[in-house]
This record gives structure tokens, C-alpha cells and sequence, in this order.
């Protein structure tokens, strides 16, 4: 049976995600803080469906929560770093700006990436993917706006962290990609988003089974697949 991991399961992006894979036959082990009630009732209907609480920002809870996945299987086929926070109160210029969250932000959009690859890696082979949910806000040679300080650099460090584990492991056979998502239409996108998450996770699922048409090259790029720059 094929294996995901996901982070940050149990809400927007990552209850589609879930639901997807799912629907394409995968074993699914959705982490987050906390269990939503969607994730709890599709976990009673479908036993290939493990939720587990984790908290990215910890160190040992990742540890616990990859330790329990590695005792159940040997192998991820893909893992799935979505989990991270956005606050509509830090859209505000820089004198407003709450810069003591920012290593709050950097902890959990770019480290806990990191933290979960680094315990996962024994159960990634030649042929997994890892992919991670980043942001049109990561880029540093487009960034049209003035706001959301943490935010933006927390997405950027992310990109980064995705191209040197890219580095490190692709001689492995073990690919690493950004993806921003859309403006979705989440608690975190607002009703006045573009797309809904199920919309992008269809458009996540067609693009991954295409692995082998995605240029070696191409890392950092959006749900449909057009590169972004860095």
C-alpha cells in the first residue's frame, strides 16, 4: 500500500489532502495539534486513515509521532509539510509589527518542516517526494508588498530549507518541491480567496502522479505546476 504523511491534516489544504489520497488508495497519517471533528469521523469510517497529534515546533513530539509511524510502515511515499500559521494581525507595517512572533513563525513554517524530514528520512526511499506548502509571499524577487514581515521571511526560509534538502537528497532518488497553493478560500485565505482547497489538492494529486514530466530543476512552483521565482 502506498504511504503519506501529512502535517497539518485537520484543516483546509489538509482535509482535502487526506480525503484525496484516500481516494487514491493511500495508507494516510494525518498529523496536527489537534484532531478536527472531519478528520475524526472520516478516521471511524476508514482504517487506513491515522490521525496523530503532533506539534511541528517541538522537537520530541515530532520525534513521537514519526517513532509511532515507523513502527506501523517501512517506507513514505510522499510526505506532505502543510502544516504552518498565518495571522491577519500582522498584516501591518513595520513599526506595528509584532517582531517577537516572528521566531514563533520561523519555528513552525520553516523549521518544523525540517524537524519532520530529519525524523522521517529512514522512511523515505528512491522515488518519495516531499513537498512543502509554502507561498507566493516567499519569494524574494517578486514580493510586491509592505506587511506581513514574519510571515513572508518565515516562507522564504522554508524555500530554503526545501532547496538544500533538495541538494542533499536528490542523488538519493528523493525529490523536494514548494508549492504555493493559491489563495484558497480557508480560514486562513478569507472568503475573498481565489479557489477552494479541494480545487488545489485535485491539482496536487494529478501533478505528483506526473512526477517524471516535472523538470529535475524545478523546485519552487504553484499548484499547477508554473515555476515561481526564488
Amino acid at each position: 500500500m502506498r504511504n503519506v504523511l501529512i502535517t497539518g491534516g485537520s484543516g483546509g489544504l489538509g482535509i482535502e489532502l487526506v480525503k484525496a489520497h484516500l481516494d487514491e488508495g493511500f495508507r494516510v497519517y494525518s498529523l496536527d495539534i489537534s484532531a478536527s471533528e472531519i478528520i475524526a469521523d472520516l478516521q471511524k469510517m476508514d482504517d487506513r486513515l491515522h490521525s496523530m497529534q503532533c506539534d511541528i515546533s517541538s522537537t520530541e513530539s515530532v520525534q513521537k509521532a514519526i517513532a509511532q509511524v515507523s513502527k506501523e510502515v517501512d517506507s513514505l511515499e510522499r510526505i506532505f509539510n502543510n502544516a504552518g500559521i498565518c495571522r491577519r494581525e500582522d498584516l501591518v507595517n513595520l513599526d506595528q509589527t509584532n517582531l517577537d512572533f516572528a521566531k514563533i513563525m520561523f519555528d513552525i513554517n520553516a523549521v518544523g518542516a525540517l524537524r519532520i524530514v530529519k525524523y522521517a528520512m529512514p522512511l523515505l526511499k528512491a522515488g518519495s517526494i516531499i513537498i512543502n506548502t509554502s507561498s507566493e509571499a516567499g519569494s524574494i524577487s517578486d514580493c510586491p508588498i509592505h506587511v506581513q514581515y514574519a510571515y513572508c521571511m518565515s516562507k522564504t526560509a522554508m524555500n530554503m530549507g526545501a532547496r538544500l534538502m533538495n541538494n542533499e537528497l536528490k542523488e538519493k532518488g528523493i525529490r523536494t518541491f514548494c508549492i504555493h497553493p493559491g489563495r484558497m478560500k480557508t480560514s486562513m485565505g478569507g472568503p475573498d480567496s481565489e479557489i477552494y482547497p479541494s480545487e488545489t489538492a485535485e491539482s496536487l494529486m494529478r501533478l505528483f502522479e506526473n512526477i517524471c514530466d516535472l523538470p529535475q530543476e524545478l523546485i519552487y512552483m504553484d499548484y499547477k505546476g508554473e515555476p515561481f521565482n526564488w
